[in-house]
């Protein structure tokens, strides 16, 4: 029997979608060719969604179809529904729950990818602690942060995390102004679970979790 996973229509990949199973063989193939159609405009609107959000900028050394595919969570659940100019080191890794990786906008309207990581011991590659670093825009894309906008591939992050072991951690990612492609790189490295250099802390590598 052949069958597809997948998320109502009303639904996207983000949290509290309603999960379905087709049974692509009980399936008439109009029925099939509707589906198709609808997968379609979703991926469409996706794509769609990122691009107005994210610059080319990043969502080249991202990975388009990367950002697609994380799920997408509310300001709200991770504490970032009042944000300020920079982001602060609120969000800690409980807030992902069982996800490694998740999008969403701020209480401001700034994109922001919040990835779990592990820091690990740069020569043992044993686990020490485990952030959450969380790559903003720096201005609202509706805003400041538009496309096509002098600040509009200007990312940052929060200048430290909050560990699991309750300790702050220089973030890995942190730049004084916008991060470089070098740094937007590594974003996308870390969400393909590749080990990163931590740059401002030689005693620390990070993978995602």
């Amino acid at each position: 029997m052949s069958s597809i996973a997948g998320t109502s229509a009303a639904g996207s990949a983000g949290a509290g979608a309603a999960r379905i199973r087709l049974d692509l063989g009980a399936m008439s193939p109009g029925e099939i060719i509707t589906l198709q159609r609808q997968l379609a405009a979703r991926v469409d609107a996706l794509k769609a969604e990122i691009e107005a959000q994210h610059h080319p900028r990043f969502i080249e050394r991202v990975g388009l179809d990367c950002l697609m595919a994380l799920p997408v969570v509310t300001a709200e659940s991770l504490g970032l529904s009042v944000s300020r100019k920079y982001p602060e080191c609120v969000v800690t890794p409980e807030m992902l729950g069982g996800e490694s990786v998740v999008r969403g906008l701020d209480g401001i309207n700034r994109p922001f990818v919040a990835i779990k990581v592990n820091l690990l011991d740069s020569t043992t590659r044993e686990r020490v602690a485990q952030v959450v670093e969380v790559v903003f825009k720096r201005y609202p894309y509706t805003g400041d942060g538009a496309n096509g906008l002098y600040h509009g591939d200007n990312y940052v992050t929060a200048l430290t995390n909050r560990g699991d072991d309750g300790k702050q951690y220089l973030s890995g990612l942190y730049s004084a102004g916008s991060m470089s492609n070098k740094q937007l790189a590594s974003v996308g490295k870390l969400l393909s679970g590749e080990i990163v250099e931590h740059q401002f802390d030689s005693r620390f590598v990070m993978q995602k979790a």
